[in-house]
């Protein structure tokens, strides 16, 4: 891992951890929530880090210019199948899940008819800001800094573990959907997504294609549509079959490029 990489982590968890622990200890004294201003104002800044971090990163690193960054980040030109896989794979989950989900309670997690299909594109663009370019980040910073040295299925493993590390004040604010439930699991669920965006990102070194496919997840999530996290075991089975695919397709990819060298 490069200096960059290393400078965006140090950076990135020191303000996350020390905004969202703030943060829940405020919550849990009644001072705030997220639905007001203060608490929505120390959530984004504290999340918000993993993308505006990688600027200060680059720029005390002093390894690349940001035009370089750029060139990663706003990649639009892709293969059309890798859209597909951004925006169906998550769809597919939800399905997944939802399947588990019927076979231990005998129905769906969420009341379809109640869904506002019309807010669906204002969940979507939300869901870029609150989530999405987190991947600037994970993506174009350490991601990057660790392609070509390691296999892709222990870089997943590396990001997807740290990633799930960076949420743990989360899991002490009490109101939050990450609140009194299996760290574990959730654990095994970022490491099926992030296998996904590691793939998407080994295709293509393009950073807008996995902001895509986490905003379709957060979208999804917004929405309601996606099994909770209280859910354990119909989380838990959908999250190792998310592991099982996309361990997959990297171990696939990664054939392909040592057949390359």
């Amino acid at each position: 891992m490069n200096k960059q990489a290393k400078l965006y982590l140090i950076i990135t968890f020191i303000i996350t951890w020390s905004v969202w622990f703030y943060l829940a200890y405020l919550i849990n004294n009644d001072v705030t929530t997220t639905n007001d201003t203060l608490g929505l104002f120390l959530y984004f800044l504290g999340g918000s880090a993993s993308t505006y971090v990688a600027y200060i990163a680059i720029k005390l690193s002093k390894e690349e210019r940001v035009k370089d960054f750029h060139t990663r980040v706003f990649k639009f030109n892709l293969s059309f199948k890798y859209y597909m896989i951004a925006f169906l794979v998550p769809i597919a989950l939800v399905v997944i899940g939802q399947g588990f989900y019927f076979l231990f309670n005998q129905t769906l997690s969420f009341d379809f008819s109640a869904i506002n299909m019309q807010l669906i594109p204002l969940f979507f663009i939300s869901s870029i800001i609150f989530g999405g370019i987190e991947e600037f980040g994970w993506r174009g910073i350490v991601q990057e800094s660790l392609f070509d040295r390691y296999h892709l299925l222990i870089i997943n493993l590396f990001i997807g573990t740290i990633w799930t590390l960076w949420h743990i004040p989360i899991f002490f604010m009490i109101g939050q959907a990450h609140y009194q439930t299996s760290f574990l699991i959730f654990l095994i669920s970022c490491i099926g997504y992030s296998s996904f965006m590691t793939y998407l990102y080994a295709k293509t070194r393009s950073v807008f294609i996995t902001v895509i496919f986490h905003t379709m997840i957060n979208t999804i999530g917004g929405s309601g549509m996606f099994v909770p996290m209280s859910a354990a075991m119909p989380y838990l089975a959908m999250s190792i079959i998310s592991v099982i695919i996309g361990s997959w397709l990297l171990w696939n990819h990664q054939k392909e490029l040592d057949m390359q060298k």
